[in-house]
């Protein structure tokens, strides 16, 4: 019944942000006494309508993937990671045209170091693991990775360096560097568990920063369908931004629904597996203490 459930959630969240996109998303407030058109705004009608259902398709596909049995496959898993990157991406090349510009301080410059060398030290260790000759040198290249990453941060902090770049690019790197940590992460047959997680968080929250663009949206409509709009004030947001976002909400309580019980079913399939390595163990080194006593009594 609870997995029943979960599935349920993970679907029919994603099915409902893309059924926002026949319901209004900005609309005039209801006391407005003047007769002014577009009153609402579908989102059908507008590219931020067509965004959040694109954001909705991307939660409903990756979801149809995880609940996938094979997706607790190492591969197969990894390989639905790297397709939730392809596609963020895909989104914000397709939607958002402006690029980002940040001025690095010490504050964000010291979080990108972090990030990032927290990140390279996890892609170094999955790469030479169970390597131990060369454990020497993953040490070093983590130290030395680490130390140019806050070289390099530190260094645009003091210059003030303005970075622009492409939304989508900032997108690319965004997703990559959590595909990476989702990725390494143990068990690695959760890697897309943890990634449909981390997608369905961010897919609310770039709904919820869109209510702002779409009352803008509904104002500019006005303008060029009567040369004359409202007031920010007198527009709102319409039921299909609270049913986007209440979708996202069902679709994030769904993922993490069904990480936690695959976790638990992994974790356990590991405990016995171990038990079952130390009795098989246990049993050979009884067998080899009896041959030797008995060779022993032999002689």
């Amino acid at each position: 019944m609870k997995q029943s459930w979960t599935k349920s959630l993970v679907v029919a969240g994603p099915a409902a942000v893309m059924a926002s996109l026949f319901w209004e998303l900005a609309r005039m407030d209801p006391a407005y006494g003047f007769l002014i058109e577009p009153w609402a705004v579908r989102g059908y009608a507008t590219t931020h309508g067509w965004a959040i259902f694109a954001i909705g398709l991307v939660a409903f596909v990756l979801g149809a993937l995880v609940l996938w049995t094979r997706a607790e496959e190492e591969r197969i898993s990894l390989a639905i990671v790297v397709a939730t990157v392809a596609a963020a991406t895909a989104v914000a090349f397709v939607f958002v045209d402006r690029p980002v510009s940040l001025t690095v301080g010490l504050f964000p410059a010291v979080v990108a170091a972090i990030v990032l060398g927290h990140t390279t030290w996890k892609l170094v260790r999955v790469a030479l693991a169970g390597r131990l000759e060369l454990r020497l040198v993953v040490r070093i290249a983590g130290w030395l990775a680490a130390v140019a990453i806050w070289f390099l941060a530190l260094r645009a902090a003091a210059l003030g360096t303005t970075v622009t770049v492409p939304t989508w690019l900032a997108v690319l790197a965004g997703f990559t560097i959590l595909g990476v940590l989702t990725g390494t992460g143990e068990p690695r047959g959760l890697a897309a568990s943890r990634m449909l997680i981390v997608t369905d968080a961010l897919g609310w929250l770039a709904i919820l920063l869109q209510a702002g663009a779409l009352r803008s949206t509904l104002l500019r409509l006005q303008a060029e369908t009567m040369g004359i709009a409202a007031t920010y004030r007198d527009v709102q947001v319409g039921a299909g931004w609270f049913v986007a976002g209440f979708g996202m909400v069902l679709a994030f309580v769904g993922a993490v629904a069904i990480w936690a019980d695959r976790r638990d079913t992994m974790l356990a399939a590991i405990r016995a597996r171990r038990q079952r390595e130390a009795a098989e163990e246990s049993r050979r080194e009884i067998e080899e203490a009896l041959r030797r006593l008995q060779a022993t009594k032999g002689t």
